[in-house]
């Protein structure tokens, strides 16, 4: 896989990510999806999502749980997530 593929394999991760999160936020508006949930629902392999999930933090799309640096126990979506899903203006990563 070339960078261009990789970097867009990404996006497409992320936006996965954020779409299932916000798909949870309209049942369960103050809960945390447990990351084995996600993994399940997502299709996402857990080293990946970890990643991602981690990124996707960084940039304030998301809340997470932690156990340690590298691994998170649950998430949720932000408002600022709720926004960009709604939205689409503009590609989670840039």
């Amino acid at each position: 896989m070339d960078i261009d593929e990789e970097i867009n394999k990404n996006k497409e991760i992320r936006n996965k990510i954020l779409k299932t999160l916000y798909k949870d936020t309209q049942k369960n508006p103050r809960n945390y999806l447990k990351r084995g949930e996600l993994e399940a629902k997502t299709g996402i392999d857990g080293n990946k999502l970890d990643q991602e999930v981690l990124f996707l933090r960084d940039k304030g799309y998301l809340e997470i749980i932690t156990h340690s640096e590298v691994y998170f126990q649950a998430t949720r979506i932000t408002s600022l997530g709720r926004e960009y899903v709604e939205n689409q203006t503009f590609t989670v990563g840039d």
